[in-house]
């Protein structure tokens, strides 16, 4: 089998892939001293980039995720099979399903696509940001066909492609949400 695989690789066509690379740019509350907050440059506005290839969740996703990743950190014996893994990530969205430390997301985020602003959903508590068809291990964020998919203003979808250049923004209204995506039974905002 691994003769094969090697096989495919070496007869395989190079496929280009997009690099992508978010910028984020946050102003502190009124009143914080700048000297307590690390990253904040001058005129008070922290930047940051964070460069990706395949999805980047804001919000919620990422909120589950960082939860996921300090547990592992401080007790990586409960992490020792990948279905006791699903079991925590799982527990972890649940809990976030009842906490809502995303709750006002859109209130709180400006989101700006090639320089112009996108209106998010009122009840969005996060945006994924994805160059591929599918996200979470195989999870479709949004439908679409060879015509392409239908909006609610009759828009038109395209499949997603990692070398076309383009990135879909999607909307999630909570854990609840990802994990009925997660399960075939939803999709984004």
């Amino acid at each position: 089998p691994l003769a094969a695989v090697l096989e495919r690789i070496l007869y395989a066509e190079p496929v280009p892939l997009d690099r992508w690379e978010l910028r984020t740019f946050a102003t502190p509350p009124e009143g914080t001293r700048q000297d307590t907050l690390p990253g904040i440059a001058e005129g008070g506005i922290a930047k940051r980039a964070v460069r990706f290839q395949n999805y980047c969740g804001v919000g919620v996703d990422a909120q589950i995720v960082l939860q996921f990743h300090e547990m592992r950190n401080e007790k990586p014996h409960m992490f020792f099979h990948r279905w006791v893994n699903k079991l925590w990530y799982g527990l972890m969205g649940w809990r976030e399903l009842w906490q809502r430390n995303c709750a006002g997301f859109a209130g709180k985020v400006s989101l700006f696509v090639d320089g112009e602003p996108v209106a998010l959903p009122a009840a969005c508590q996060g945006v994924v940001l994805s160059n591929i068809q599918s996200y979470g291990g195989g999870s479709v964020l949004w439908e679409h066909s060879e015509e392409g998919g239908g909006g609610e203003d009759g828009e038109r979808w395209r499949p997603a492609s990692l070398s076309d250049g383009v990135i879909e923004v999607v909307a999630v209204s909570g854990s609840l949400e990802l994990a009925q995506v997660k399960l075939g039974v939803a999709r984004g905002l």
